[in-house]
């Protein structure tokens, strides 16, 4: 393992809606997850994985908001990174979305930074070419990459200023005019999804009173389906967490005014592009923030569970899920970082996916892994 590499210190279901309750006794590592590893990066604000250099070992893209660039860290199949390759990319880049977008087989990637979207195509040795800046409408500040029009060809689906725009991808790493849809107060993330199983990509997009839902039409084009789930949401995560085989959301809420604490919420999926909803959520919570929830199976049950980055705290929530759709309560991961965004991804091929959080305060990328054993509260 490179010098470099820091080890850091030890360490139910109601009709429509599931609230989980996330407080845990005395916080520490659990079972099944090792102590974090600590890799220096400049400024991360957010991250994806990816093969960059095709040897079958996911790597790692990162944001680097304060430097204006990307970096790209090579993973060495173990779930330790090679040092940072750092690549120019816009303004302030805040978030990163991985694609094909030439068609070459190789990785790309687009960085939103309020001002337009920068294309990076990749060499497929894990280095990445000049950015291209592309306009992506009124001040993007997240992109996400799937095929919305059917083509097999990757496009851009970006958040901006009170809109949403898609950017229909040429197939050569270029993109078309973006078709800018609005959306009142939008102030986060979306999703892509089949919420109707018509086998086109929809939209859950995230503002600052609720969820939105757009139906793809095949085009490039979306219709409204729903424009008020859950009331005052953050970020969501989509996923199919009561094995129904339609999608569900997990949403973090975060408290009035910076107040008392948050919650994740489970929003059960229709299966006609609309999801059941309560409008307030109960008050059950873990710390005073949270981050953007991930979804993954984390001790191999076949079902989903979530785990979900408290922004006050030097914690992670991790919840099992029971395959129902309803969570068990959750194992506090003690990190000893602030930070607010998490990945999920199986780094060392075990088949059990560990856990990517950025540190932006501390300019650093920490790696908890996952051994395969079964979080559980601590006692």
């Amino acid at each position: 393992m490179n010098t470099w590499i820091r080890q850091a210190k030890k360490k139910q279901a109601n009709i429509g809606l599931l609230c989980v309750l996330l407080t845990a006794a005395a916080p520490s590592f659990a079972e099944g997850f090792l102590p974090p590893m600590e890799y220096p990066v400049d400024s991360p604000a957010a991250a994806e994985v990816g093969d960059f250099n095709g040897d079958g070992v996911l790597d790692l893209v990162v944001a680097n908001s304060a430097s204006a660039s990307v970096s790209i860290l090579l993973g060495n199949g173990d779930g330790s990174f090679q040092a940072p390759l750092i690549f120019a990319a816009g303004d302030t880049p805040r978030s990163v979305a991985v694609g094909d977008f030439d068609g070459d087989g190789n990785l790309d990637v687009a960085a939103a930074d309020l001002t337009a979207v920068s294309i990076l195509l990749g060499n497929g040795d894990g280095t990445l070419q000049p950015a291209i800046s592309v306009q992506a409408g009124p001040g993007p500040s997240f992109v996400a990459v799937g095929d919305i029009n059917v083509d097999t060809i990757q496009d851009l689906v970006v958040v901006g200023t009170n809109s949403v725009s898609a950017l229909l991808g040429n197939g050569d790493g270029t993109f078309g005019t973006p078709l800018t849809f609005p959306i009142q107060f939008t102030n986060g993330k979306l999703a892509l999804g089949d919420f109707n199983g018509d086998g086109t990509p929809d939209l859950v997009v995230q503002s600052r009173f609720a969820l939105t839902v757009l139906l793809g039409n095949g085009d490039g084009t979306f219709r409204l389906s729903q424009d008020h789930v859950g009331s005052g949401p953050g970020p969501m995560v989509v996923g199919d967490f009561n094995g129904d085989g339609m999608l569900d959301l997990a949403v973090s809420y975060w408290p009035p005014f910076g107040l008392g604490r948050g919650n994740v919420m489970v929003y059960r999926g229709n299966g006609d592009g609309t999801f059941n909803n309560l409008a307030f959520p109960p008050p059950q919570y873990t710390e005073r923030l949270l981050g953007a929830p991930v979804a993954a199976d984390f001790n191999g049950d076949g079902v989903l569970d979530i785990a979900v980055k408290g922004l006050s705290g030097s914690s992670i929530a991790v919840m099992l899920g029971n395959g129902d759709g309803s969570l068990q309560s959750a194992t506090l991961l003690r990190t000893q970082f602030l930070s607010h965004f998490l990945v999920a991804a199986d780094l060392d091929n075990n088949g059990a996916p560990d856990l990517i959080e950025l540190n932006g305060p501390g300019n650093s990328v920490n790696v908890l892994m996952n051994n395969g054993g079964n979080p559980t509260p601590s006692p």
